[in-house]
């Protein structure tokens, strides 16, 4: 695809857009806290779209499969 003046000032256009609506336009309308009464999602309104996986685990003991699970929790406590 060739660029063309038309394009990139049509790009400019839209990037300046985008500043000026701001980041805070793109922000969640509500943030629900990792820790609480309930785990997020419990009581809060289904959402649009989901992802489950599964996984097949091979440990050697008990403490590797904590240690496992806190990295996960530590993970999700950083993405939420």
């Amino acid at each position: 695809m060739s660029t063309n003046r038309r394009n990139f000032l049509r790009g400019l256009g839209v990037g300046a857009a985008g500043l000026a609506i701001g980041p805070e336009a793109f922000k969640a309308a509500a943030t629900v806290a990792f820790h609480g009464v309930h785990q997020a999602g419990i009581v809060t309104a289904p959402q649009a779209h989901a992802t489950h996986v599964s996984f097949d685990l091979i440990v050697d003991n008990r403490s590797e499969l904590t240690e496992l699970f806190h990295t996960i929790t530590d993970r999700a406590r950083f993405l939420t």
